[in-house]
């Protein structure tokens, strides 16, 4: 599937690397969706997307005329507007239990895993610019790393790091993810009915930091900082990160993305 229904192609605006944006990709990816990327810098998007959309943070789906900001939104919107392949179940009540998974892991297992990577990703700029502004130039990515030296304290309090205990919270919250998924699968590996649903997608996408995926759009540049090491070997035994790298081997595609 080429083109959006009006015929233009969609885009999506997005930090690269972000388990957030990772969900909308892998969105776009599953349907089948040819559309454009635009990538943004982590506190440099506010401006120009608050401009555009009357909010500051990404991902944001452009379709045609319309925006759709939030990963869950432009998961239904792609639903709405591309039924192949579907990923809401027709059943209500299945539906009604992918979506609150999906907001489960939206509202609290997202944010938990993004802290506890920001915890030592933010003490690190040269790394943090590596992630982030991988494809621009290296005077560029040398500016930006200058940036987020001086932008460390603020990254860290809007992502909830205060103290000690904000990291461990950021930890546990990873690991409850993990334990969620492990329990909660069922025979077929899913967790919600016998097929791929919202709620593997967002919650795989959302853990997808706690395995080397290998899947380039969310990998991160090697060779690994000792920290993030530490952090894959802590969770390496760990039955959940079994399931999410299978949902990423049975289900993630390569990219739509054209680059042209």
């Amino acid at each position: 599937m080429a083109d959006d229904l009006s015929g233009t192609l969609p885009e999506l605006y997005q930090l690269r690397r972000s388990h957030f944006n990772e969900k909308a990709r892998w969105g776009f990816d599953h349907k089948g969706v040819a559309h454009r990327r635009i990538s943004m810098l982590p506190g440099l998007q506010r401006r120009p997307m608050k401009k555009m959309t009357g909010q500051s943070l990404v991902p944001v789906a452009r379709f045609a005329d319309d925006f759709v900001a939030g990963s869950g939104a432009i998961l239904a919107a792609l639903e709405h507007r591309y039924p192949d392949r579907p990923l809401f179940p027709t059943d209500p009540e299945q539906s009604k239990r992918a979506l609150e998974i999906q907001h489960r892991f939206d509202e609290e297992v997202g944010p938990l895993t993004r802290r506890a990577v920001f915890s030592w990703l933010t003490t690190r700029p040269l790394y943090f610019a590596q992630v982030f502004a991988d494809g621009v130039s290296t005077p560029q990515r040398i500016m930006y790393s200058a940036f987020m030296t001086l932008a460390t304290g603020f990254v860290r309090r809007e992502t909830g790091l205060t103290d000690e205990a904000s990291v461990e919270a950021g930890f546990a919250g990873a690991r409850a993810g993990l334990d969620f998924v492990a329990a909660n699968a069922g025979p077929d590996g899913y967790l919600v009915g016998d097929r791929f649903t919202v709620a593997d997608l967002a919650a795989a996408a959302l853990l997808s930091l706690t395995i080397d995926t290998g899947h380039p759009d969310i990998v991160l540049p090697r060779p690994y900082p000792p920290e993030y090491e530490r952090w894959l070997e802590h969770f390496a035994d760990h039955p959940g990160t079994i399931w999410v790298r299978a949902m990423y081997d049975r289900h993630r595609p390569p990219s739509h993305a054209v680059t042209s």
